[in-house]
């Protein structure tokens, strides 16, 4: 069977909080734990998985560095965001690093469900 690796990213986390989300993770699936206001932590998280879900908004405020580390470090970046603003400059800033990386950006991605 393949990995699995899902990365959750947070503001802030209690080691309580980990253990606890360590203990619900599947046996063959690892959780990776970053700060999102933190990019030395988030290009730690997108080095070691393919694939970034991002739920942690506002986007304006806590998206960016998100989307950077991934099309930085040739990771696959979804995201639920409704922000036009913050879609539009992300676009705009990170469409030629992720194309250069190999990647796909996916931005509000909610409003295709």
């Amino acid at each position: 069977m393949a990995e699995l690796l899902a990365a959750i990213t947070k503001k802030e986390e209690k080691k309580e909080e980990k253990e606890e989300k360590k203990s619900e993770a599947r046996e063959d699936m690892e959780i990776i734990v970053c700060d999102v206001s933190n990019e030395e932590s988030l290009g730690a998280m997108a080095s070691r998985t393919k694939l970034v879900i991002n739920c942690t908004g506002p986007f304006r405020f806590l998206g960016e560095n998100v989307i950077k580390q991934c099309a930085e470090r040739g990771t696959h970046y979804i995201d639920i965001c409704g922000e036009p603003e913050f879609m539009e400059k992300s676009a705009f800033k990170y469409f030629n690093t992720a194309q250069e990386s190999g990647v796909f950006l996916f931005l509000n991605l909610w409003a295709c469900v």
